[in-house]
């Protein structure tokens, strides 16, 4: 499998810029950070990246200065600019200065995604598999089994996180983990099932549940820690066949 593309986000506004690395790294890139512009350009020197996301408006060096520098020291590098200015010739000196693409703010990670595939040329038909589960290690181990696999996933922490997904992406299978810092699964499958009747649900738990309780829930399945990578593959199969690939057997504990 190809590596998923590293991205590299500018923004002096902490909160944004760790959480667009935050989402970006949920839902399949490699994303680093940087506060300003003299940050970026250090990283960009030591290390490669297949795109850049930047603010335009910061101190000392703008977006717009760090991209005429961008295209002096790596031609060729993709630029996606966000902005909260919306005026049209602010706009415009973006798009002469040779962004590939430009956001205004607020916008929703879809947007953001739907461009960085654009300028990237990497628009995949791959089916999107919602995974919720609070432990980090366990959820990595998922998200990358998944891609691996051939599929889409977004990798939540927590209900709120599947929920903001859910609303944003074409979630076609969901797993979600039973026992959340923030909801119980089976609320937060109830609230998915609200959004989207049709969504098929694996629940996941090394604790008691019985398939009697699952179907109650309104779920498809019931996995119990540790389970076989192949018996989750098999339920995924058992709706979008034509996305499953064999591979080797797994095990996740």
């Amino acid at each position: 499998m190809p590596e998923p593309a590293r991205i590299l986000v500018v923004d002096d506004d902490r909160r944004i810029c760790e959480l667009l690395v935050e989402t970006l790294g949920a839902i399949g890139y490699q994303a680093e950070g940087a506060f300003n512009a003299r940050t970026a350009l250090k990283k960009i020197d030591t290390e490669k990246f297949d795109l850049v996301i930047s603010d335009i408006v910061m101190p000392e060096i703008s977006g717009i200065e760090l991209l005429a520098e961008l295209q002096k020291k790596k031609a060729g590098l993709p630029v996606v600019m966000i902005t909260g200015n919306v005026y049209e010739d602010f706009l415009q000196g973006a798009r002469s200065a040779g962004a590939a693409a430009l956001l205004t703010k607020p916008f929703r990670i879809s947007q953001i995604e739907q461009a960085m595939e654009e300028v990237l040329g990497k628009k995949s038909d791959a089916v999107v598999v919602l995974v919720v589960e609070d432990d980090p290690i366990f959820l990595e181990f998922l998200g990358d089994s998944l891609k691996t696999r051939g599929y889409a996933p977004l990798k939540a922490c927590n209900a709120a996180q599947a929920l903001k997904f859910a609303k944003e992406y074409p979630v076609r299978f969901a797993i979600l983990d039973l026992n959340l810092p923030d909801l119980h699964g089976v609320e937060l499958l109830n609230r998915l099932k609200r959004e989207n009747p049709y969504l098929p649900v694996a629940l996941i738990t090394g604790q008691s549940f019985s398939e009697t309780e699952t179907t109650s829930a309104g779920a498809e399945w019931l996995l119990k820690k540790p389970f076989k990578l192949e018996e989750l593959y098999r339920a995924i199969e058992s709706v979008h066949p034509a996305n499953f690939q064999h591979g080797e057997d797994g095990s996740a504990a």
